[in-house]
C-alpha cells in the first residue's frame, strides 16, 4: 500500500525566493569592481610595455583605449544590485474607482436622490 503525503496547510516558501544578504551582495559587487580595475591597470602597464619594448603604436592605442573605457562598465557592473529585488509580481486590482471631478459635481447633496 502506497502512502500519500498530506497536503501542506500553510504555503511553503522556497529558499530561492530569498534575496542575498546585503553584505554578500556588496562583497560580490566590490569583487567585480576590483577585478575590472585590475584589468584596467594591466592594460595601462601593457600599453607602456608595448610601446617601449615593441614600438607597436597600434597595440599601445588599443590597450590605452581599453584602459580609458573600462571604468564605465566596471562601475555599471558594480552598481548592479538586481539580485536584491523580488522576482514575483503580485497583480493589484483596484477596490474602488475614483470618480472624475464631473462625477463629484453631479453627486447628490444632502437630501437629494439620483
Amino acid at each position: 500500500m502506497v502512502r500519500r503525503q498530506k497536503e501542506p496547510t500553510k504555503p511553503v516558501h522556497s529558499i530561492s525566493t530569498v534575496p542575498t544578504s546585503i553584505a554578500d551582495d556588496q562583497s560580490a559587487r566590490m569583487r567585480t569592481y576590483l577585478i575590472s580595475m585590475g584589468i584596467r591597470t594591466l592594460c595601462f602597464v601593457a600599453a607602456a610595455v608595448a610601446f617601449v619594448v615593441t614600438g607597436w603604436v597600434w597595440l599601445t592605442l588599443v590597450l590605452s583605449v581599453a584602459a580609458v573605457i573600462l571604468p564605465y562598465p566596471a562601475v555599471v557592473l558594480a552598481n548592479n544590485s538586481g539580485n536584491r529585488q523580488s522576482h514575483f509580481i503580485v497583480p493589484a486590482t483596484p477596490t474602488q474607482q475614483i470618480g472624475t471631478t464631473e462625477d463629484q459635481e453631479r453627486s447628490p447633496g444632502a437630501g437629494e436622490h439620483w
